[in-house]
C-alpha cells in the first residue's frame, strides 16, 4: 500500500487532489488530507509515515517549507512533491529535497505524471547491496546507505545509523550501483545523491552535516552527474 499525504490549508484544492488522484487508475494507492503544516508534522511524531507527500508551500502558521524540513527530519525516504502558484520559491526549497513541483492550478495530467513517476521511482529504489565478509554474504537496502569510503584493501559503507566494513576493491563497488542515485567523487569516495545538502567545486556537504573531498580527477563529471540527477528528480514545471 503507498500512503500520500495532502496538505494543503485550501479545503476545496486539497479534496480535488485527493479525488484526482482516487481516479487515476493505479492500485493500492491510500490518501489522507490535512489542512495545516502543523496537523501534517503532528501525525509525523505520533502515527504511519507516507510514502508520497504533496505539500503546498504557502499557508499560515508552519508554511510548506517549514514543514518540510521538520518531517524530512524524522523521515528521509518520503517522496515530496511541492504545491504553489509561486515559481520564485523554488530555488528556496533544495535542502528539503523535493522530487517534483506542481504549479496551481493544478493540471491533472502534470499531477498524474507526477504521480506515476514517484510510483516508478519507489519501486526503482528497492534494490540491495551485496558485499561478503569472510563467507558470509551481507546486503544493505541501497537507498539507506549514505556514502562509501576506501580505506586501503577495505570498503566502508555508512548508513545513517552503523557503519559497515569488508575486505574489496573500491574500484569494484560502483558497477553494483545504480548511476542514477549513486555518484563517484573523488578516488576514495561514492556518494548517495539524494542526501547531498550542497555541492561545491571542492567538496559536497550531506544533510547529516558530513562534508566529503571532491577531487579534480571526478569534478566535472561528478557536477554533471549530480545535475542529471536534479533534473529527474525535479522534472519540469
Amino acid at each position: 500500500m503507498v500512503k500520500i499525504a495532502i496538505c494543503d490549508d485550501e479545503i476545496k484544492i486539497a479534496h480535488e487532489i485527493e479525488s484526482a488522484i482516487r481516479q487515476m487508475p493505479f492500485n493500492n494507492i491510500e490518501t489522507e488530507v490535512f489542512l495545516s503544516g502543523s496537523e501534517l508534522i503532528e501525525h509525523y511524531t505520533s502515527a504511519d509515515r507516507f510514502h508520497i507527500v504533496l505539500l503546498d508551500i504557502e499557508m499560515p502558521s508552519a508554511n510548506g517549507i517549514e514543514t518540510a524540513m521538520r518531517i524530512r527530519k524524522l523521515d528521509s525516504n518520503f517522496i515530496l512533491v511541492f504545491v504553489t502558484a509561486y515559481r520564485e520559491y523554488v530555488y528556496q526549497v533544495f535542502e528539503s529535497l523535493p522530487f517534483r513541483f506542481l504549479e496551481k492550478p493544478l493540471s491533472y495530467v502534470k499531477l498524474f505524471a507526477v504521480i506515476k513517476d514517484a510510483l516508478y521511482y519507489i519501486e526503482d529504489t528497492k534494490s540491495y547491496f551485496f558485499f561478503k565478509k569472510g563467507a558470509t554474504v551481507h546486503q544493505l537496502y541501497t537507498k539507506e546507505i549514505l556514502y562509501f569510503e576506501a580505506a586501503n584493501r577495505k570498503v566502508k559503507i555508512y548508513t545513517a545509523n552503523s557503519e559497515e566494513v569488508y575486505y574489496g576493491r573500491f574500484k569494484n563497488v560502483i558497477g553494483q550501483l545504480n548511476p542514477n542515485y549513486f555518484l563517484q567523487i573523488h578516488t576514495s569516495y561514492i556518494v548517495n545523491m539524494e542526501y547531498i545538502s550542497s555541492f561545491s567545486d571542492k567538496a559536497v556537504i550531506l544533510r547529516n552535516h558530513i562534508l566529503l573531498p571532491v577531487s579534480l580527477k571526478y569534478k566535472e563529471n561528478a557536477h554533471l552527474g549530480h545535475l542529471k540527477f536534479i533534473e529527474r528528480r525535479c522534472g519540469e514545471w
